[in-house]
C-alpha cells in the first residue's frame, strides 16, 4: 500500500503556448486554411513549399504533418501523386 506523504502542485516541465503549440492537436489544419493546402497539394505543391506556407499563415506545422497528410489522402483513393517516392 502507498501513502502519499507530500503533494508539490508545480510543473515540472516547462508548460505555455510554445510548448502547447508543438503539440500534434494544435498542428491540425481546420477550415480554409485545411481547404488551402488541400487545393495546393492537388495542384501537385510539393511538402517543404506547403509547409513553409502554412507557416506564413502563423500556424506551427512539421514537415512530417504534411506527408501524412498526402499519406491520408492516397489512402482515400487520391491519384498516387500523393505518394512521395
Amino acid at each position: 500500500m502507498y501513502v502519499v506523504k507530500s503533494l508539490t502542485l508545480e510543473h515540472n516541465h516547462p508548460h505555455g503556448e510554445k510548448e502547447f503549440s508543438t503539440y500534434a492537436t494544435s498542428r491540425r489544419l481546420t477550415g480554409e486554411l485545411r481547404d488551402q493546402v488541400q487545393t495546393l497539394m492537388d495542384r501537385g505543391a510539393n511538402a517543404l513549399i506547403v509547409t513553409q506556407y502554412v507557416q506564413a499563415q502563423g500556424k506551427q506545422i512539421k514537415l512530417r504533418d504534411v506527408h501524412n497528410m498526402r499519406r491520408k489522402l492516397n489512402s482515400r483513393g487520391m491519384p498516387d501523386m500523393y505518394v512521395l517516392h
